[in-house]
C-alpha cells in the first residue's frame, strides 16, 4: 500500500496535478480510497480603476479620462476558492491510476448590470470544472485523458505566486480537454528527463484539427530550492528548464464568395520555462534561506486563448453574419486573427515573458516573499482590423504587471498574505499607457 500511495504521489508531481495541498483520505474501501483537497479564499481587493473582477489576467485597463479609468472600486471575494476530490482504485496489472475533479466558483456568468446583480455576482457565484480527468502511469509512462493543465508551457510547474487570482499578464495559462503521454527517463542519480506529446480541443472548433502540443523538460535533482505556489506547500523543487511547443490550424471561407471551400492557415508557438535555485537548499530538503527564480518566454502565432481575457481590442468572428466578409462564417473567439490591409486573414503574433524571485525566509518563520515582472506583447496588431470594424477598437499592443507579495503560514492550514500589483496597458492607437493599482488582502484555510 505504501508503494501505491508513493507512485501516486510520484503521478500526481509529474503530470502537473491540480493538487496544491496534501489531500486528506475520506473514505476507503475494497482498496479504493477517495481523498478530498482544496482551500477556502478570502480576498480584500481595492483597485485604482474598474477595469477588473478580482481577475486581472491579460485584459486592458481602462483608459484615463474614461468614468471606469478615473476611478477606483474595492472588492470582497470568496469566488476563488476550490474543491477537489481524488479517486485512488487498486493497482492492476502494475498499472497505477487516479481520477481528479476539482471545481471553483469562477463559472462563465453574465458581468454585473447585464441582468447579474452585483450581490449575487460575488454572494451566489457559478461552480465550473477546473480539471476533470484521469491518468494512468506504469514503468515511466503515463497516460492521461481529460481537462486538465497544458503541456505547452509545462503548466503548472514554472507560474509564480501572486495572490491576486491567476493569470497574470503575459502567463501561460490554460486548461483544455486533451489526451496526453508522458515518458519519464532518469540518468544515474540525480539527472531526470522527461517528453510529452498531446492532442487537445481545437481553439477553432470548426477548423477540424485538434492543437497539437509537445514538450521536453530537464531536471537536475540535486540542486533544489524552496519554492511554494499561492496556495501550494512549502517544499524544494529541482532545477530545472522546459522547452514545449503549440501547433494548431486555423480556416476561413475560400473567398467573400461563400463557396463551400475553405482556406487554411497554420500557426505555431514555442515557450522557454525555468526554474533556478539562486540560493539553494543546504540538504536538498531545507527551503529556509533559498531563493528561487521562475521565468518563462514564449513567442508565435494564434496562441492568445492561451492568454486569458487577451485581444488586443480584436473582436470575435461570428459564426453567421451578413454576407460578403470571410470572417462570417469564421466562428473564432477573439484576439487570435484580424484583417490586414489587403483583407488578408492574419494570424496576431504574440510574445510573452515573465520572471520572478522568490525568497524563503528561515524556517521557522513560514514566511515567504516573491517578487516579479510580466508582459505580452504583439508587433503586427496595430496592423489588423477586427470582423465588421473600421479597426481595432480601444487597440492595445501590451500589457505588463509588476508585483511583490509577502505571504505568511500561520498554521498547515491558514496562510496570509499582502500584495501589491501594478498592471500597464498600452493603446497603440494614441501611445498612451493607462495604470492600475492593486492593493490585496488574502486568507486561505488550505485542506
Amino acid at each position: 500500500m505504501k508503494k501505491q500511495l508513493l507512485a501516486t504521489a510520484t503521478l500526481c508531481a509529474l503530470l502537473g496535478s491540480s493538487v496544491s495541498h496534501a489531500a486528506t483520505t475520506i473514505m476507503e474501501k475494497d482498496d479504493w480510497k477517495v481523498q478530498m483537497y482544496g482551500f477556502i479564499e478570502a480576498d480584500a481587493v481595492n483597485d485604482s480603476t474598474r477595469s477588473f473582477t478580482e481577475v486581472i489576467g491579460n485584459a486592458p485597463v481602462s483608459r484615463p479620462g474614461t468614468y471606469n479609468g478615473d476611478n477606483g472600486r474595492t472588492m470582497f471575494s470568496a469566488r476563488n476558492s476550490r474543491l477537489g476530490f481524488i479517486l485512488l482504485p487498486p493497482v492492476q496489472d502494475d498499472w497505477k491510476s487516479k481520477g481528479v475533479f476539482e471545481f471553483d466558483f469562477l463559472g462563465y456568468e453574465p458581468s454585473v448590470g447585464s441582468g447579474v446583480s452585483e450581490s449575487a455576482f460575488y454572494q451566489n457565484p457559478t461552480l465550473r470544472i477546473r480539471h476533470a480527468y484521469f491518468a494512468t502511469e506504469k514503468d515511466n509512462l503515463q497516460l492521461l485523458a481529460g481537462q486538465t493543465w497544458n503541456l505547452f508551457g509545462w503548466q503548472p510547474t514554472f507560474m509564480p505566486a501572486i495572490l491576486s487570482v491567476a493569470p497574470e499578464a503575459g502567463e501561460l495559462y490554460q486548461r483544455n480537454l486533451q489526451f496526453m503521454a508522458l515518458k519519464t527517463m532518469t540518468f544515474g542519480e540525480s539527472n531526470k528527463l522527461q517528453a510529452g506529446v498531446s492532442m487537445e480541443r481545437p481553439s477553432q472548433r470548426d477548423s477540424q484539427m485538434p492543437n497539437f502540443n509537445v514538450g521536453v523538460k530537464y531536471s537536475l535533482d540535486s540542486f533544489r530550492s524552496g519554492y511554494i505556489s499561492t496556495s501550494g506547500d512549502d517544499k524544494t523543487e529541482a532545477l530545472s528548464i522546459g522547452v514545449s511547443g503549440a501547433f494548431k490550424q486555423f480556416t476561413t471561407p475560400a473567398s467573400t464568395a461563400m463557396t463551400t471551400q475553405q482556406s487554411h492557415y497554420n500557426s505555431s508557438a514555442v515557450a522557454v520555462d525555468i526554474l533556478v535555485p539562486i540560493i539553494p537548499s543546504s540538504d536538498g530538503k531545507d527551503t529556509g534561506n533559498t531563493l528561487t527564480l521562475t521565468g518563462e518566454f514564449a513567442s508565435g502565432t494564434g496562441f492568445a486563448d492561451t492568454l486569458p481575457n487577451w485581444n488586443g481590442g480584436l473582436t470575435a468572428f461570428p459564426p453567421t453574419a451578413a454576407a460578403g466578409n470571410v470572417g462570417d462564417k469564421t466562428n473564432l473567439d477573439a484576439g487570435q486573427a484580424g484583417f490586414d490591409a489587403n483583407g488578408n486573414f492574419t494570424l496576431v503574433k504574440l510574445q510573452t515573458w515573465n520572471a520572478a524571485l522568490q525568497y524563503h525566509f528561515w524556517s521557522e518563520s513560514r514566511m515567504y516573499a516573491n517578487l516579479g515582472y510580466a508582459e505580452v506583447s504583439s508587433s503586427n496588431i496595430g496592423d489588423l482590423t477586427s470582423y465588421a470594424s473600421g479597426g481595432a477598437s480601444g487597440g492595445y499592443d501590451k500589457s505588463s504587471t509588476y508585483f511583490i507579495n509577502l505571504m505568511k503560514d500561520v498554521s498547515n492550514q491558514i496562510r496570509v498574505g499582502l500584495e501589491y500589483n501594478k498592471v500597464n496597458t498600452h493603446y497603440f492607437s494614441d501611445k498612451l499607457t493607462a495604470t492600475n493599482d492593486r492593493y490585496q488582502l488574502t486568507a486561505l484555510f488550505r485542506f
